[in-house]
């Protein structure tokens, strides 16, 4: 009866750790931006040109733009903490061209064309 009763506030306990609700909390953790870097609409673009310097502002976009060949790409964050920041570039429809990780403490910008075209530049930036 002791194992019968152990066994079942064993499995009480560990049934809930392998549920997704933590999954599902963390995903709120994740900030998703998706902004366009070059807009055409005038109405919205004071708006815009807040989030445009938003982009602008970050120290890894000089040289991110460098390797990008100047089009137009939707940035999403997906990663920014205190130790790094992870960003997709998509293009018009929606496919993800590039990821970038910059690694705040180095200063150090990866910058990988995600179809095929392996990584674009690794290195420290000023």
């Amino acid at each position: 009866m002791k194992k019968m009763m152990m066994s079942f506030c064993i499995a009480t306990f560990m049934l809930p750790a392998c549920s997704n609700e933590g999954e599902k909390r963390n995903s709120g953790a994740i900030k998703e931006k998706e902004q366009p870097v070059q807009r055409k609409e005038t109405a919205q673009q004071g708006k815009e040109s807040q989030v445009q310097e938003e982009w602008t502002s970050l120290p890894e976009y000089e040289e991110i733009m460098k390797h990008i060949h100047d089009q137009e790409y939707l940035f999403e964050t997906v990663t920014d903490n205190e130790n790094k920041r992870i960003l997709l570039l998509k293009n018009k429809n929606g496919e993800k061209q590039y990821k970038t990780v910059f690694i705040k403490q180095d200063n150090r910008l990866k910058v990988i064309k995600i179809n095929g075209g392996g990584q674009v530049f690794n290195g420290r930036i000023s």
